[in-house]
């Protein structure tokens, strides 16, 4: 989601550090490169599997990285409604996924 506009914005990569901190990862830069290298079809897939909860925070979290560098780009809106109706996310608007990122 960070590169649907073709640019990733320091803010971004603050977020994500953030999550995956809240997760307790502390050496963020193998899980990015893993990502990075992972084929989309199956990220999609395993996204696809997840609890309806899970889905419900992988939707927010994509809505949040969108919006954390204050320019929501619509090749970034594309993507995140193409990955909620391929996986099955639940539907939400910017507001929503940031509150409920906030709320966890």
């Amino acid at each position: 989601m960070a590169n649907a506009d073709g640019k990733i914005e320091k803010s971004e990569l603050n977020y994500i550090a953030l999550e995956l901190a809240r997760f307790g990862v502390r050496d963020c830069e193998p899980i990015i490169d893993g990502a990075n290298e992972m084929d989309g079809s199956d990220a999609l897939s395993i996204v696809a599997k997840m609890t309806d909860e899970e889905k419900k925070y992988v939707a927010a979290y994509l809505g949040t990285v969108m919006a954390v560098d204050n320019d929501i780009d619509e090749k970034e809106l594309a993507l995140w409604r193409l990955t909620s109706t391929l996986c099955g996310l639940p539907t939400m608007n910017i507001l929503e996924a940031i509150e409920y990122v906030k709320n966890i």
